[in-house]
């Protein structure tokens, strides 16, 4: 019944992707973007439409997934709190060591493969860029509104400013996966790509998880 309607509906994509997790990994498995297109409906997706439906039913048919911490339940102070201490402070170490492995990177393996590390640094450098005002602007702008739970009437513009953003953190890291062939390890990766590219991974993974949970139920 809920397969049924996912598809070829007016209905957003973080309503459907919020209804089960299976739902949501399943989605993400086939490419359609849960967190940062998450207010997109299906009906605008240029996607076939029945393998999408095809792989959420079989994700159905799977024993449900263990069960998480319900944050549609949660006060926004205790989801915010959470953000911050798992996501947000994280990502501030995370970055910094990101950027350091990728000039080791290209100071060992430039010579021959100057040019995908070269583009490699590009994108990361303007994803890292962005993304640290991001964080700065919702922990000392929007986040002190929506802590209190009360209604601010400026924080509506602020969001709206804050999911462009998000959108643009998505397009940076598809470009990355994209570069990278999700990810894949390059034959000459010594310890250090090797660990960067994990990483990376990582990254994409955690940021996915961030994004979803402020989007499509803190904002």
């Amino acid at each position: 019944e809920i397969a049924s309607c996912l598809v070829g509906s007016e209905m957003c994509i973080r309503d459907r992707a919020m209804l089960d997790e299976r739902i949501r990994l399943a989605l993400e498995a086939a490419g359609v973007d849960t967190c940062c297109g998450g207010g997109n409906c299906f009906a605008e997706l240029k996607r076939d439409h029945e393998e999408i439906r095809r792989l959420v039913l079989r994700a159905l048919d799977a024993p449900p997934a263990p069960r998480k911490k319900d944050w549609t339940k949660a006060t926004n102070a205790a989801l915010i709190e959470h953000i911050i201490k798992d996501y947000h402070a994280p990502l501030y170490e995370q970055l910094p060591q990101l950027a350091l492995w990728l000039e080791r990177a290209i100071e060992a393996h430039g010579k021959m493969h100057g040019r995908e590390l070269g583009e490699l640094r590009r994108i990361f450098t303007a994803f890292r860029t962005e993304l640290i005002p991001h964080l700065h602007n919702e922990e000392k702008t929007l986040f002190p509104m929506l802590r209190d739970g009360k209604k601010h009437p400026e924080a509506v513009a602020e969001i709206s400013l804050l999911e462009k953003e998000h959108l643009a953190a998505g397009d940076r890291l598809r470009e990355l996966e994209k570069l990278t062939e999700h990810y894949r390890v390059p034959n000459y990766a010594c310890p250090t790509v090797r660990m960067l590219f994990e990483k990376l991974r990582q990254l994409d993974r955690h940021l996915h998880e961030h994004i979803y949970l402020e989007n499509n139920i803190l904002f």
